[in-house]
């Protein structure tokens, strides 16, 4: 019988400081670097990190945000640490808890925690976005999981395909090397889940679904779903 070697498992962390103060940010990412190269900056002392779990008990996710954390801490920065298997799922932890502690969303819980997880705290997602979510009756991240996925193209586009696999637990994004430069802007240009493009189009769309629910389930559920 062939055996095969036991992929390690890799975890990504988000790191989030209510703090926008940037004066001790080179220091602030020379400490992250020195645990991981792999470290996605966002804003002010947030940041994506990924690494993998090692064998040894000093290398376990826990130990090593343990260590990250003192380090933060004498610098005076205020951060809150979250971890999970995906982006999505690790700054959703760190939303979830306060500040100078950790949330670590273990795989037997990632299932619990999207269904019952607001949306409002969905990362990623623009204020309208969500707004249309919660007059759709959608409050939960889980909720959209269940949307057939003919609607979701035709509201939100090929982004609203990406947000329900979300919903259903995949998020393959990967954490990608962002370092600003000393001599760049700090204030860097961040991607958007969902970029203002089509906005006609969706519009549209969601007319045609208003006059479909009126037609079919009369004038209070066209009411209910009508977003404009």
């Amino acid at each position: 019988m062939l055996c095969t070697k036991k992929q390690r498992q890799r975890w990504i962390v988000y790191v989030h400081s209510p703090c926008r103060s940037t004066h001790q940010l080179a220091r602030f990412l020379t400490i992250l670097e020195n645990y991981t190269p792999q470290v996605e900056y966002r804003r002010g002392c947030s940041a994506y990190l990924e690494f993998e779990e090692g064998r040894g008990e000093d290398d376990h996710p826990l130990a090593l945000i343990g260590r990250l954390q003192r380090e933060i801490a004498a610098l005076g920065i205020p951060v809150s640490f979250g971890l999970g298997s995906s982006k999505l799922l690790a700054r959703a932890a760190a939303a979830l808890t306060d500040t100078c502690e950790v949330l670590w969303i273990l795989p037997q819980g990632e299932a619990d925690l999207l269904q019952g997880l607001s949306v409002e705290l969905w990362p990623g997602l623009r204020p309208k976005t969500i707004s249309q979510l919660l007059r759709l009756g959608i409050r939960r991240v889980g909720e959209l999981a269940r949307i057939d996925t003919f609607w979701v193209k035709r509201v939100w586009g090929e982004q609203g395909l990406v947000m329900r696999e979300q919903a259903r637990g995949f998020d393959p994004r990967p954490v990608v090397r962002r370092i600003p430069r000393p001599d760049a802007s700090l204030s860097l240009p961040q991607p958007r889940l969902f970029p203002p493009r089509g906005k006609a189009e969706k519009l549209t769309v969601l007319r045609h679904l208003a006059a479909f629910l009126r037609h079919k389930y009369g004038e209070t559920a066209a009411k209910f779903f009508l977003l404009i």
